[in-house]
């Protein structure tokens, strides 16, 4: 019951990130101790569907509340604090640096490895920099709906790559905006029993799920290849994009015209700098909690061997 209900508080953590640009589900899956589990996960998924829904229900089940907890509560916390808002997430990630260079460093590093960090954190950047054009308007044509489709998949496919936000990535092409509109259009419909464009709503983002079921597919069947065939090189580029995510983290919310800052109240800054402690704590914590849980599940595990024997 007990890792039951931790997988629910992941799953809620993960969900409720789902949605920030600039901050990665890869880089929490990291923090949380399950980013190969969920790779392995995704990458089974069509050849045992049931098998991994059981596995991962409680995982679901939190990542489904924290996702409509976050479309509520975080585009206002965003909007009236956005510095100190990201500023907890931007400890978060900064926790989970050390233990990807521990990862990135098992071996000796070679060349490949060097340039995968460096092209990593210049592709992040690159990103972050790009134009990401004006808001789309939700509508059923053809061209829309391809691009809803692309970005679902594109979206989910780098959001489980640590470094990378999908909503990053969406934001780039501009079409983040209409996501967003189209999310809150249809939690404000279901909630105010307010169905007018209700339909066209729900096709689109039928669209776009089945756009994130594939990206999600792919790309963890070829992170999974790579991490068998070259881990330091994967965990290197991986590295790459930690250290450019606070970059983009912050350049996204400072250069965001919506987000109102008070740049000359130091009081921002103060608390900016408070929840980002605040975040790296919160980060410490997570990762001591989820140790003492793996080291009770292998005492668990050689006891039953024991018993076994």
């Amino acid at each position: 019951m007990k890792n039951k209900l931790l997988d629910l508080f992941k799953g809620f953590l993960i969900g409720f990130d789902s949605t920030i640009p600039g901050f990665s589900i890869g880089t929490l899956a990291i923090l949380l101790n399950i980013y190969e589990r969920l790779i392995d996960d995704f990458s089974d998924i069509v050849r045992h569907p049931f098998k991994i829904i059981k596995k991962d229900i409680f995982l679901g089940l939190g990542f489904i509340v924290g996702f409509v907890l976050n479309i509520l509560t975080v585009s206002f916390l965003l909007t009236h604090f956005p510095l100190q808002t990201v500023s907890f997430f931007v400890g978060l990630v900064l926790v989970s640096i050390p233990g990807t260079f521990k990862n990135a460093t098992k071996s000796k590093l070679k060349v490949r490895d060097i340039l995968s960090c460096v092209i990593a954190l210049g592709f992040l950047i690159f990103i972050t920099l790009l134009n990401g054009g004006d808001s789309k308007t939700v509508s059923l044509s053809f061209v829309f709906l391809l691009m809803i489709f692309f970005m679902g998949a594109i979206g989910s496919g780098t959001m489980i790559i640590p470094g990378v936000s999908g909503s990053l990535i969406i934001m780039a092409f501009g079409y983040y905006d209409a996501i967003m509109i189209l999310l809150n259009d249809i939690l404000h419909a279901i909630t105010h029993f307010e169905f007018a464009g209700f339909g066209t709503n729900i096709i689109v983002l039928f669209v776009f799920i089945i756009g994130v079921l594939f990206g999600i597919v792919l790309i963890s069947k070829l992170i999974k290849f790579l991490l068998k065939k070259t881990p330091s090189s994967v965990y290197s580029g991986i590295l790459g994009l930690l250290i450019g995510s606070p970059f983009a983290i912050y350049y996204l919310t400072i250069t965001n015209d919506s987000y109102p800052i008070a740049y000359n109240n130091p009081w921002v800054w103060i608390i900016s700098v408070i929840t980002l402690s605040l975040g790296i704590l919160f980060g410490i914590g997570l990762m001591i909690l989820d140790k003492k849980n793996k080291k009770q599940e292998e005492t668990e595990e050689i006891e039953e061997e024991k018993q076994a024997e």
